[in-house]
């Protein structure tokens, strides 16, 4: 069938184009014939056609006579380039799927280079950093592996994992290219051409607030702004010969972008052609600068010295040409291409890698490399966000004493993973007339109100019996044993280790579980927040939010009243404490009686 999708992710709906059945496939594999290759394109282009496909790294080291000799040859035949022509386009809207992640296996992963030879790559860079051969190295390996599942759902899975802008899927033969892109490599419309290299990443802050403090510590740094504008500098030199005198221009610098799990520092610089013909654009500026280095020629004389196999289709570009002329490609990062051996049956590559620079530390460099394999190996889930609360009937009014805190985290939630809004979220007043309005046939009595706020914004809502805490609760105290990871901050129903240990406990005879870490701090239970007061002090003590755990709504409301304050509390303190709680916005404080530990 040979497909092509195009899919902008990064707001829900997504954006989305679909290609099927082309008419032809232009595939590039001579060198020699690369002039000709790009007429063919140009040709087709002029027919009305549209041309959907990608660029692979290799084809850079042809346009530039200086980097001929260092082009390494494909074992495996892997194409130049190749393009699908397709007569029309169909656009649609994409919303999330909720798929089981089970459903893909990753086996037998591997690398095509061991950690003593990285560590002496990277000391080599360094060496040519000195006698100032570059600036920096874009130094890459790849992640080998076999792969069981369908390649297409799993390219929707990751869609959501990922929330990118530059997203491609490709078929051609016996291969699949997934391409979760963040990064514009080239985008033209008219005569306006522009690039976004993206240069600068940090990790998200697991709330709201913080996270806001993260994007701008990243925007602000020194080191980062220096990175970024060195490729911003490369990218505006390519662009001034071919791009109208004076017409080039840095559009945007330092702007973040937020994804699922990072910031990513970006610039945008943009000019007027002066030309017209598309193997000229290609050749003044493809691979994009991002990930090779700088100065370009000289870093991937350094890059084919040192890495072991051809890159591909990882660090080209995929992307696509419209009959108009115009055109819109990523830089190939986070991108698997999948080799067809039997029905779900394939093996596969990634690329991996980082920005070189002088100060780089390679032990740590390594590192980082290796978590960016976990962008296909451990996507995140399908998953919505949980507000669960108390709600009473009497003569006719209703009552729903913390609403507020319970609005105020679903729209943080809501904010911090771009789940799309419904109307309802957008003041406190809409708020309260939805859930008014869905709870209108309660009769009277007490009542547990859950929601669910789905990511293409659907909302759920489902009444249960109101159940108090038990008198003389007894509580079992157990290590943690999952990461703590951003969904420990946020109520979702990624959640089945809370289950999981709450159904335990529960078969042995305790009415909630809670938490502590490998120092023995106190943590929070699977459906409570915890609260200890002792003898000098008339106030609860609550764990700090810093120890990896959910603000709880009645932990927030306590803490706002000044009737509970934040402390580090380790298990001896249980023998030192007046008294023990568990609480949640539902069944407000629970008494301990009791408890016991499992080491």
């Amino acid at each position: 069938m040979s497909k092509f999708l195009y899919v902008n992710a990064h707001r829900i709906p997504y954006r989305a184009y679909i290609f099927s059945n082309p008419v032809e496939t232009l595939v590039l594999e001579n060198p020699e014939k690369i002039p000709e290759f790009f007429t063919s394109l140009e040709n087709r282009i002029k027919k009305g056609f549209y041309l959907c496909g990608f660029l692979s790294y290799e084809l850079g080291y042809f346009l530039e006579p200086a980097l001929i000799p260092y082009y390494k040859k494909d074992e495996f035949g892997f194409p130049l380039a190749l393009f699908h022509i397709y007569s029309n386009e169909e656009k649609i809207k994409l919303f999330p799927e909720k798929i089981d992640l089970d459903e893909f296996k990753f086996l037998n992963l591997s690398l095509n280079i061991s950690k003593e030879e990285y560590l002496s790559a990277i000391n080599k860079i360094k060496k040519y950093i000195a006698q100032g051969d570059t600036y920096q190295i874009n130094f890459t390996f790849k992640v080998k592996f076999d792969f069981k599942g369908n390649p297409e759902a799993l390219f929707k899975a990751l869609l959501f994992s990922q929330r990118c802008e530059y997203a491609f899927f490709l078929e051609y033969k016996n291969i699949k290219i997934l391409s979760l892109s963040p990064e514009r490599f080239l985008q033209k419309r008219d005569s306006v051409i522009r690039s976004s290299p993206m240069k600068g990443t940090l990790k998200r802050s697991p709330l709201l607030n913080e996270d806001q403090r993260a994007k701008k510590e990243l925007k602000e740094d020194l080191k980062t702004q220096a990175e970024n504008v060195m490729i911003v500098d490369l990218i505006r030199n390519d662009l001034g010969r071919i791009c109208e005198n004076g017409s080039v221009r840095v559009r945007e610098l330092f702007k973040v972008k937020t994804y699922p799990t990072l910031h990513q520092l970006i610039s945008t610089v943009e000019g007027v052609l002066k030309i017209e013909s598309i193997f000229e654009v290609f050749k003044a500026l493809f691979p994009c600068g991002s990930v090779t280095g700088a100065p370009k020629i000289r870093s991937m004389q350094i890059i084919s010295e040192l890495e072991k196999e051809p890159r591909r289709v990882y660090t080209g570009a995929v992307g696509f040409f419209t009959p108009e002329g115009n055109f819109l490609f990523n830089v190939g990062i986070r991108t698997l291409v999948l080799w067809k051996r039997g029905e779900d049956d394939y093996s596969g590559e990634a690329g991996i890698g980082s920005g070189v620079v002088w100060d780089s530390r390679a032990v740590a460099e390594y590192d980082e490399c290796i978590l960016k394999a976990r962008f296909f190996t451990s996507p995140v889930p399908y998953f919505a966000l949980i507000e669960t609360f108390y709600c009473e009937k009497r003569e006719n009014n209703l009552r729903i004493p913390l609403l507020k805190y319970h609005y105020e985290r679903l729209k943080e939630s809501a904010e911090f993973f771009r789940f799309k809004k419904p109307g309802c979220l957008f003041s406190l007043k809409s708020f309260r007339t939805y859930i008014s309005e869905k709870l209108k046939h309660l009769l009277e009595g007490k009542f547990k109100v859950k929601i669910l706020l789905f990511p293409e914004g659907r909302l759920e809502i489902s009444v249960h019996d109101f159940e108090e805490w038990k008198k003389d609760l007894k509580i079992l105290l157990v290590k943690r044993d999952f990461k703590a990871d951003v969904f420990c901050f946020h109520k979702t129903t990624l959640r089945s280790h809370f289950d999981r240990w709450l159904s335990f406990a529960k078969e042995k005879g305790f009415d909630e579980v809670v938490f502590y870490d490998e120092e023995g701090k106190i943590l929070e239970g699977t459906i409570s927040s915890f609260f200890i007061k002792f003898r000098e002090k008339n106030t609860y003590f609550t764990p700090p939010l810093s120890s990896g755990i959910l603000n709880g709504v009645l932990r927030k409301f306590l803490i706002e009243k000044r009737e509970a304050e934040e402390r580090k509390m380790k298990l001896e303190d249980l023998e030192k404490a007046e008294e023990i709680y568990i609480g949640n916005a539902v069944r407000g404080l629970g008494k301990v009686k009791d408890w016991s530990k499992i080491v």
